[in-house]
């Protein structure tokens, strides 16, 4: 019976591994400010927002930052994330177009509204206080939770 009880044991052991290996293998790497710099398309830095005006705020593009953060319309391949890395101060590079404003009843500035053919999270990946040991260089499956 001892034996048994070891082999349900270790069993269970591997399998909870391999499911914690799953679940932090590399799908998407962080991008670097140096690699910002040698981009020849156009992009744009965006945050996550969290008021009921916008979700996302664009802080600047390749131009540089801007002096005042602009309140944001993301629309195509936007970053999806886990809430854990949303709380957080990430800064995403989204790539795409501008494609112009429009007005929003619930603040006094318009919205920028973007084309975004794809995207990618500025290096280093901030975390929750009980995740922050895991990777800073890139984005596991359990970050994007298959939605990327």
């Amino acid at each position: 019976m001892r034996k048994i009880i070891g082999i349900v044991f270790g069993c269970v052991l591997v399998l909870l591994g391999v499911y914690f290996a799953y679940e932090i293998w590399p799908v998407k790497t962080a991008i670097t400010q140096d690699e910002i710099k040698e981009l020849n398309a156009p992009y744009y830095l965006v945050k996550k927002e969290f008021s009921s005006a916008a979700q996302w705020i664009v802080i600047g593009d390749q131009n540089g930052e801007y002096p005042e953060p602009r309140y944001a319309d993301l629309r195509g391949k936007f970053p999806s994330v886990d809430y854990v890395l949303q709380i957080m101060d990430n800064v995403y590079v989204c790539y795409g177009e501008y494609v112009g404003q429009r007005d929003n009843p619930a603040v006094t500035e318009p919205f920028y509204v973007f084309d975004v053919s794809g995207w990618d999270i500025l290096y280093p990946v901030k975390r929750d206080s009980v995740f922050q040991l895991w990777p800073k260089g890139y984005l596991c499956r359990i970050d994007v939770d298959g939605r990327n």
